[in-house]
């Protein structure tokens, strides 16, 4: 991927993933559900967005694959995978839209395949030659489940003190996404108990790992590392005191 795609990226991965309200114009939009998930016998699913605001919004809706990169961040790129219905749409204040996502290929895959779509708001009235002006962007992931089992599988690589803090590397070693909620340590003594570490984690795709740093100070030993996640239950890895 070349500089520019990589950096447009990036700008995207910082998005807001299920809501997005904006005071400017009285526009506020939601949507229902904030995943999609599709089985492997799947062809379709729908979400609605809902206009709370006071003027009419003009959306766009665009398919994305979802990869991540080695340092675990969100890349994206055009995809023919999925058809979005409508993809411009105009819903008026207090109503709602439906969109329909459907799936054109990938019927038969060994791992969980990734997807997000993004829905830009057109600013009406403002357009620059061909460039129309977006307001407001939000997106949803779209998952779509391996033909077998899913078998969700974070494992623990690495955890130990760095000079940034206590650094804890997971892998996803299974066959789908799974979303890290929350990320903690347990230590031992010395450490204020009404206030342990812990920090929000993000979504790991198959086989793909990801680096942690809990603000824990490096006199303070850690016994074991807490995982909340979406689909792998609640995970404790304990660490071999140090040496």
């Amino acid at each position: 991927m070349s500089t520019e795609g990589r950096r447009g990226a990036v700008l995207l991965a910082v998005l807001p993933l299920f809501f997005l309200a904006a005071i400017a114009q009285g526009a506020s939009i939601g949507i229902a559900p904030v995943r999609v998930n599709f089985e492997p016998a799947d062809r379709s699913q729908v979400v609605t967005l809902t206009n709370g605001g006071t003027e009419p919004v003009s959306m766009q809706a665009d398919p994305r694959l979802w990869v991540q990169d080695e340092q675990g961040g969100d890349v994206y790129s055009e995809t023919s995978d999925l058809l979005v219905v409508p993809r411009i749409f105009t819903i008026a204040p207090g109503a709602s839209q439906v969109v329909r996502i459907g799936r054109l290929t990938l019927s038969n895959i060994p791992r969980e395949q990734a997807y997000r779509v993004f829905f830009t708001e057109l600013a009406p009235g403002e357009e620059s030659g061909s460039q129309l002006q977006f307001r407001l962007r939000l997106a949803i992931p779209v998952f779509m489940a391996p033909a077998g089992r899913s078998e969700p599988r974070l494992e623990l690589l690495q955890a130990g003190h760095t000079e940034e803090g206590f650094e804890v590397v997971l892998g996803n070693t299974g066959n789908t996404h799974v979303q890290v909620l929350e990320l903690s340590g347990n230590p031992v003594a010395d450490y204020p108990a009404e206030k342990p570490p812990r920090i929000a984690g993000g979504y790991m795709l198959p086989g793909t790992s990801r680096r942690f740093l809990l603000p824990i100070p490096q006199h303070i030993v850690v016994t074991s590392v807490k995982a909340e996640t979406d689909v792998a239950g609640n995970l404790e890895y304990g660490l071999s005191p140090p040496d």
